[in-house]
């Protein structure tokens, strides 16, 4: 379930407009309704960061 989630946050957010503090905000309120552990978030911030930052580049 988590990973459809995951797609759904990708494809629906345009990721090189949004900034780190909404990036943040946005990880902290998935895992709390998502009731997803530490190492899950942190891993998807992680691969939020990079998209975003991919983006950006392109």
């Amino acid at each position: 379930m988590f990973d459809v989630l995951k797609q759904s946050v990708f494809t629906s957010i345009g990721l090189a407009s949004l900034t780190k503090d909404k990036v943040s905000d946005l990880v902290a309120k998935l895992k709390q309704e998502a009731d997803l552990t530490e190492p899950q978030a942190s891993e998807f911030q992680e691969e939020v960061d990079r998209r975003s930052d991919e983006a950006r580049k392109n």
